[in-house]
C-alpha cells in the first residue's frame, strides 16, 4: 500500500513535543527535590543534547519506517533489528497499564477523591482501550489530534509557570528552599528518582518510525529533533521548578502533582475549581493522545519487524485502508488489560503500580538505546561515504564519544533502577523479582524472534 507523505515541518515538530514532553512525568522529577533542576540542567548538557544530534543524524540519513529498528538492523542484522523492535514494543505493552494507574490517580484528584477500587480497574481498562482505538486512527488524521495535544501540553506548562509566578507574589517565598545548597546536585535520597529523569529525556525516536511519511525528512528531522531537544530541556526544567515552588516535596504526589499544583495556585473559589476542572480534563486528553503516539511508534516499529519475518506475522497485520499496525496495537491492549486484571486481584495503591511498571519498563526500553548508540558508531564506519543531510557536529571521534558517554549514562540509569547505592539492597523484594522479570521478557523475546526468523529461512 502507498504511503502518503502528509506530515509537514510543523507537524514533525508538534508530533515531537507530544510525544518528549510529558507532563505527567513532571512530578516524579519534583520528587527529587530542587536539586532536580541541576540534574536536568547537567543531563540536557551531556546527554540530551547529543542524543539529539545522533538521532538527527540518523533520522535525515537513513528515514526509514521503524527508526531505532531500521538503523539497527543497518548496522547489525536481522537478529538485533529484532530484539530492538521486541524491547521496544513490549516496554509500551506494559506500560499502558502503568499510564491507565496514572490517569485513574488524576480523575480522582479531580472529580473522585475516594472512588472504589473495582471501579478503578473499570476505568483502567476502559482506558487502555480508548487509547488502541487512537491508535486506529490513519496517519493523515491522527496528526492533527497530536498537534492540538502538543498546543494543549504547552498551555498547561505556562499555566503551570503562570501559578507558581502568582503564587510567589502572593505569598512571598516558594514552597521549598530554592538556596543554592538546595540546587547543587548531589548523591543522596532523591538520587532514587533519577533514572526518572533520564527517561523524560528519551522518545525522540518516536516520530522518527513516520519517516516515510514526512514529506521531507532530511531536512524536517534535525529542525524538529535539534529545536525540540532545547524546547523540551527547557519546558521539563521550568515546569519541575513551578511545582518545587507550590508543593513541598514531602507532599508532592508523582501521580497527581501537576493538579495538584493548580490546586494549591487557585484554591478553593468557585472560579478556582473551575479552571482546576478545565486544566485538568485537557490534561487527561492530552494523557490519552500521548500514550497512544507512543503505543503507535512502538507498533510500527514491531510492524516492521513483522513484515520482513522477524517477528510473528500477527505484528505484520495491517488496516486494510490504511498501512496502520493493527496486529500489534491490539496485542498491547490484551497485554495491557492482562496486566490491569493482575493489579486488580493484587489490590496495591496507583502510585505502587505507578513505580513498579515505570521501573521494569523502563530497563527493558533504555536498552534499545545502549544498542542504537553502538549502531550509530558502526554506521559511521560502515556507511562513512553516504551523503549526511545532518551531522553531529564537530570531528567524527566526538559524536562517537558521546554515543559511548551516552552508553554508560544508560546503563548506570539501569543499575540504579535495581539498586540506588546508600541504601539497603532489597533481594527479595526488589532486585530479584525485577531482574527475573527482565530476564523472562528477554528470553521470550528471544525465542520468538529466533522462532520466526528460522521459520522464513527454512521456506
Amino acid at each position: 500500500m502507498e504511503k502518503t507523505k502528509g506530515l509537514r515541518g510543523l507537524d514533525v515538530f508538534l508530533g515531537m513535543i507530544c510525544v518528549l514532553f510529558f507532563l505527567d512525568t513532571c512530578a516524579p522529577m519534583a520528587a527529587m527535590g530542587v536539586t532536580a533542576i541541576s540534574w536536568a540542567l547537567i543531563i540536557t548538557v551531556i546527554f540530551y543534547i547529543p542524543s539529539g544530534f545522533i538521532m538527527s543524524e540518523l533520522g535525515s540519513t537513513f528515514p526509514d519506517d521503524g527508526g531505532v529498528y531500521s538503523w539497527v538492523k543497518r548496522a547489525f542484522g536481522s537478529h538485533w533489528g529484532a530484539r530492538v523492535s521486541w524491547m521496544y514494543w513490549l516496554n509500551d505493552a506494559v506500560w499502558i497499564a502503568s499510564v491507565s494507574s496514572v490517569f485513574v490517580g488524576l480523575l480522582s484528584a479531580l472529580f473522585f477523591p475516594n472512588i472504589a477500587f473495582g471501579v478503578q480497574i473499570v476505568i483502567m481498562l476502559v482506558v487502555v482501550w480508548v487509547m488502541v482505538a487512537l491508535c486506529f486512527l490513519p496517519v493523515d488524521n491522527a496528526k492533527w489530534i497530536t498537534n492540538v495535544a502538543a498546543v494543549v501540553k504547552l498551555m498547561i506548562a505556562a499555566g503551570l509557570i503562570g501559578s507558581a509566578i502568582y503564587y510567589l507574589f502572593a505569598t512571598g517565598k516558594p514552597a521549598n528552599d530554592f538556596s543554592w545548597a538546595a540546587l547543587k546536585p548531589e548523591w543522596g535520597q532523591s538520587i532514587t528518582y533519577l533514572p526518572a529523569l533520564i527517561y523524560n529525556f528519551l522518545g525522540m525516536e518516536a516520530m522518527l518510525t513516520l519517516a516515510t511519511h514526512m514529506k521531507n525528512p532530511q531536512k524536517d528531522i534535525p529542525k524538529a529533533v535539534i529545536g525540540n531537544s532545547f524546547l523540551v530541556a527547557g519546558l521539563y526544567i521550568t515546569v519541575t521548578a513551578a511545582l518545587l515552588i507550590l508543593i513541598p516535596t514531602g507532599k508532592l504526589s508523582i501521580v497527581s502533582g501537576v493538579i495538584d499544583g493548580f490546586m494549591v495556585a487557585f484554591g478553593s473559589s468557585a472560579i478556582g475549581r473551575g479552571v482546576i476542572v478545565v486544566l485538568g480534563c485537557l490534561f487527561l486528553a492530552t494523557i490519552l493522545i500521548q500514550t497512544a503516539s507512543w503505543l503507535l511508534a512502538a507498533c510500527r516499529m514491531a510492524a516492521a519487524a513483522g513484515d520482513n519475518h522477524e517477528l510473528p506475522k500477527i505484528f505484520a497485520k495491517r488496516a486494510k485502508n490504511h498501512d496502520g499496525p493493527i496486529g500489534a496495537i491490539l496485542l498491547i491492549g490484551i497485554i495491557g488489560t492482562v496486566l490491569i486484571l493482575i493489579y486488580g486481584a493484587m489490590a496495591s495503591t496507583a502510585e505502587d503500580l505507578f513505580w513498579t511498571l515505570f521501573s521494569f519498563v523502563s530497563i527493558i526500553y533504555l536498552m534499545p538505546f545502549v544498542i542504537n548508540f553502538q549502531g550509530f558508531i558502526k554506521l559511521r564506519k560502515m556507511e562513512k561515504d553516504i551523503v549526511r543531510p545532518f551531522r553531529f557536529p564537530g570531528p567524527s571521534w566526538l559524536g562517537c564519544g558521546f554515543a559511548h558517554f551516552g552508553q554508560f549514562i544508560l546503563l548506570a540509569t539501569i543499575f540504579l533502577f535495581f539498586w540506588v547505592p546508600g541504601t539497603t539492597p532489597d533481594w527479595l523484594g526488589w532486585i530479584i523479582p525485577l531482574g527475573v522479570g527482565v530476564v523472562v521478557t528477554l528470553g521470550v523475546g528471544e525465542y520468538l524472534t529466533y522462532s520466526s526468523i528460522k521459520k522464513q529461512d527454512s521456506k
